[in-house]
């Protein structure tokens, strides 16, 4: 039997088991589900609050190259610490390392404010801050991914990766609209280090809430406890997942392209970045909180393609169209994306034996953190060379094509190996 085969027969007979006990929304909705979406919610702030960091590293007199890799370090980091984390600390008691994490992760937040601009040393230090902070946010990212994951029933995957993808949308559409309001408030306190600084903040409460998710935090995970150091990396090898992860990476890096280099390209076009990061990210938490129950009953690999084409498109019209076709591309932009990533998560979820869902979840938010750290570097690059603003966001709409091919691949491929044991897939 193939893996593929071994793990969507045992995505349907836990399905079927949801569905024989009569699973409901009120188990997805628990109390530790809402403690652990308000811890992640805080955490998140830390990151959305850096769309402004390529301007203030450009006040800096640092350079297109060292940009981007300034802005890629903290997700390289984050890259390179997951998996170790989700082999290692999966089958221990998490709670003293995401204690350990958040106070790392405030306590670089809040000293960007020390930093001397004008030394010598300025990008080595902020290179430092920047591994640092991503060293602590991949173990966070791995124990609290696990434990959210240990959360969903399985019938309802794509409505639990839906509501937990809000603990990142929610911080993206406040903070970028809240920090370009308090930056000129904050110009005698450093500008934009400043304003890390008053995010950092959120790290008290963050602490607070941890103590609260102690019991579920202490508790092991059973396949972290069962598997070895090689075992994320065999998860993904053996799970037939690989189109689907290679889809994951490429809708990373063209999300993240729009994350760090919108408000680079409104300053070329006339565009207000504010207006985007709110726009796309408010029409996301709409959908994703009206129609969340209707996800897991979709037809994934039809629509997941159809989504990515359009996210492309928009990218294009974002781009090079007139500034009125600005405001409909973002809403479209967000209600396709709002759509794509739950439903990319659900197939990786439903598709994963049942003791590697958490594994392989971390496994395909390893390929977000890898485009957090190529995307920064491949957009300086396209700057550097002369292709702009607009050169980045067509190599994004380049990327997110990728992407829903390889989606419409894999479904080809288990529509094939369905029809030949009988079984209808969506």
């Amino acid at each position: 039997m193939s893996p593929d085969e071994n793990t969507a027969q045992s995505a349907d007979a836990d399905q079927a088991r949801d569905r024989q006990a009569g699973t409901g929304g009120s188990k997805l909705l628990s109390r530790d589900f809402f403690l652990l979406f308000v811890l992640l919610l805080f955490c998140n702030c830390s990151i959305a609050i850096y769309y402004c960091f390529e301007q203030w590293l450009d006040k800096a007199t640092v350079s297109p190259n060292w940009r981007g890799l300034l802005l890629g370090a903290l997700f390289g980091m984050i890259m390179l610490t997951r998996p170790l984390a989700s082999v290692f600390l999966l089958g221990r008691n998490k709670l003293p390392w995401v204690l350990g994490s958040l106070i790392v992760s405030t306590a670089v937040m809040l000293g960007y404010h020390l930093l001397p601009v004008d030394a010598p040393g300025f990008v080595w230090q902020v290179l430092a801050f920047r591994m640092a902070q991503g060293c602590a946010l991949g173990i966070f990212s791995a124990c609290t991914v696990a434990v959210m994951v240990s959360l969903f029933p399985r019938s309802q995957s794509a409505r639990g990766f839906a509501l937990f993808s809000l603990t990142f949308l929610l911080p993206h559409a406040m903070m970028p609209a809240l920090g370009e309001a308090l930056l000129p408030l904050l110009a005698n306190f450093g500008g934009e280090p400043g304003l890390f600084a008053l995010t950092g903040l959120l790290g008290l409460p963050a602490l607070v809430l941890t103590l609260k998710l102690a019991p579920i935090l202490r508790r092991p995970e059973s396949a972290g406890k069962a598997e070895g150091p090689g075992a994320i990396l065999a998860s993904a090898r053996h799970s037939g997942l690989g189109l689907i992860f290679l889809s994951s990476l490429c809708f990373g890096l063209t999300t993240t392209i729009g994350l760090f280099f919108m408000k680079g390209l409104c300053s070329v076009t006339g565009g207000n970045p504010a207006l985007f990061y709110l726009i796309y990210t408010l029409t996301m938490v709409v959908i994703r909180t009206t129609c969340s129950k209707l996800l897991d009953h979709l037809p994934h690999y039809r629509i997941a393609p159809v989504c990515a084409g359009i996210m492309g498109l928009t990218f294009l019209a974002i781009a090079w169209m007139p500034l009125w076709a600005y405001i409909p591309a973002t809403f479209l932009y967000g209600a396709a994306l709002s759509l794509l990533y739950p439903l990319i998560a659900a197939i990786i979820c439903n598709r994963s034996a049942p003791g590697t869902r958490g594994l392989n979840s971390n496994f395909m938010m390893l390929t977000i953190d890898a485009a957090g750290l190529l995307a920064p570097i491949l957009g300086g690059e396209v700057i550097n060379l002369g292709f702009g603003y607009r050169g980045g966001f067509v190599a994004g709409a380049l990327l997110i094509l990728v992407c829903g091919l390889c989606i419409a691949l894999d479904g080809f491929k288990v529509r094939r190996q369905g029809r030949s044991k009988g079984i209808a897939v969506s």
